[in-house]
């Protein structure tokens, strides 16, 4: 019934594989995604760009899964620290952030959750709705 097409936004903005770990912090700039070991490392901009160029294109999309927990991809309950480290509430990843916000009728969902049965059940009657809808 779907066709998933698996594609990583940290990749897309020129991130390698492997690649030094990103996570939220919050500053006085509000949260921004930036490297765990040299804070100087900041990929927020990048992100949230890559999110509105990607939600600008998408045509033939009618459901979206998330990364769960990721700094850049998670749609709830991310981590967000301080400047020294320590987790200080949760968050939304950058990208998925941006995305949501620019596609909000697209029924989205974290990977994490779809192993529920009943979430993922309420998820494949969203992406089939809204295809129809469409």
């Amino acid at each position: 019934y779907f066709d998933l097409v698996p594609f990583c936004p940290e990749v897309a903005i020129g991130l390698g594989v492997p690649r030094a770990p990103i996570r939220l912090i919050q500053g006085t700039h509000g949260t921004r995604a930036r490297g765990v070991s040299d804070l100087a490392f900041d990929v927020t901009d990048r992100l949230a760009a890559y999110a509105e160029k990607v939600a600008a294109e998408l045509r033939d999309v009618s459901g979206y899964i998330f990364k769960a927990d990721s700094p850049s991809c998670g749609m709830q309950g991310v981590p967000v620290h301080d400047a020294n480290g320590a987790p200080v509430m949760v968050g939304v990843g950058i990208y998925a952030a941006t995305f949501m916000r620019l596609l909000p009728e697209l029924p989205f969902e974290d990977e994490g959750r779809l192993t529920d049965p009943v979430t993922r059940e309420h998820f494949i009657e969203r992406v089939l709705v809204y295809r129809r809808s469409r």
